[in-house]
């Protein structure tokens, strides 16, 4: 191992937060910045002291665009489900520790129909295999399952079109499919349509397509693997869009594999497609778009495919999040601090009063050190994500 002169570098973070306009809900531990000192090959120590999980709703960090609500914990039971706060909503969540559940609760009419998926793709351990179960009233008759149906996380989950039986309180359970691993975080897409989905009108083949409908709701089917269906759909800037294909709407056991895309980009579509899995088939697809303009969306047969039929497409569109309403600046009050001779451990922590949802986080650091390539730096949540 090289000598070097002692070394004294110090840490300075600062830490900004875009809040969207919402309640404080309550007392939240700290977040922390730790900075871990290396051995001479550069490869930092993993840090081993871990934080309490939070209580309450842990503090969220939403992408641009797209608001987002946060569970709030404990939720691993019916009794105990977080509700959802409308029938288009997102939410953020976390199935932390090992074994962990969440629980979703919302109130419905008979004969709704229940879109729901979840975006799993950003789970920090790398992990993306969700399972979802749509339950009725009681909390434990399970009216619909899916394991592996959704994208963008292939072993994700998608539910689209389930009926609702009764008026009443229904609850949506996330689970990992093991029990010794992890979703930290994923993203839960849920739409309730009620009333009756419009038919599509033929010929829908070309640019534009048919208009999509004030309620994002339509149902259709097509005649042959060549056959397309286009919608066409006006987004803002920043609008992110949730797009939930069934494709067993009758529920009959008889159902085809689809394809749902998104363009025109250089006269491309970006499409998303899963060969489906036990249960009714569905896909699932989401998209923060960066321009304002007139879309259009594309059902049809995956490139191969040999089945074609009925479906329904639900499309849910989340304004895009106002940013600048309130922007609050925290600053450590623990700085600074010298980092150790490695091996070795320092943290600063930062302390955000509250429980507020959180549209952008941006975090600055001052750090100096002689050598860069022997420090790990993290940024760990209330949760110890």
């Amino acid at each position: 191992m090289r000598s070097r002169s002692p070394r004294t570098s110090r840490l300075a973070p600062l830490f900004a937060l875009l809040l969207p306009a919402s309640a404080l809900l309550a007392a939240q531990p700290p977040l922390r910045i730790e900075v871990v000192g290396g051995d001479d090959s550069g490869k930092g120590l993993e840090a081993t002291e871990k934080l309490g999980q939070s209580p309450v709703a842990p503090l969220l960090e939403a992408p641009l665009g797209q608001g987002v609500v946060g569970e709030v914990e404990p939720n691993n039971t019916s009794a105990t489900a977080t509700p959802l706060p409308g029938n288009d909503v997102v939410v953020r969540a976390s199935i932390f520790p090992n074994g962990d559940l969440d629980y979703f609760s919302f109130a419905a009419s008979a004969g709704d129909r229940v879109y729901a998926a979840t975006q799993t793709s950003q789970s920090a351990n790398g992990s993306t295999d969700s399972q979802l179960e749509l339950f009725g009233t009681d909390g434990t008759t399970s009216i619909e399952f899916d394991d592996d149906n959704g994208t963008f996380g292939s072993l994700s989950s998608s539910i689209a079109g389930a009926t609702i039986p009764a008026n009443g309180t229904y609850f949506l359970r996330v689970k990992h499919f093991s029990a010794t691993n992890q979703l930290r975080p994923y993203d839960l897409h849920f739409k309730l349509q009620s009333g009756a989905p419009v038919a599509e009108t033929e010929p829908n083949d070309t640019l534009p397509g048919q208009a999509l409908p004030a309620s994002g709701w339509v149902s259709g089917s097509l005649s042959a693997t060549t056959d397309v269906d286009l919608y066409s759909i006006a987004l803002n800037a920043g609008d992110t869009v949730f797009l939930s294909l069934d494709l067993d709407p009758e529920r009959d056991s008889v159902e085809w594999n689809g394809q749902l895309g998104l363009g025109t980009f250089n006269n491309f579509f970006l499409t998303a497609n899963d060969g489906g899995g036990t249960g009714p088939d569905s896909e699932a697809y989401f998209m923060t778009v960066k321009d304002a303009g007139n879309y259009a969306i594309l059902v049809n047969v995956p490139t191969g495919g040999t089945t074609f039929g009925t479906y329904q497409l639900s499309v849910a569109v989340l304004p895009a999040t106002n940013e600048g309403l309130n922007c609050t600046t925290y600053t450590s009050t623990d700085v600074p601090q010298t980092i150790p001779t490695g091996p070795g451990l320092v943290s600063s922590t930062i302390t955000v009063p509250g429980n507020p949802r959180i549209a952008d986080l941006d975090v600055s650091i001052e750090l100096n050190h002689t050598f860069m390539p022997d420090l790990d730096v993290h940024l760990r949540s209330p949760a110890g994500n």
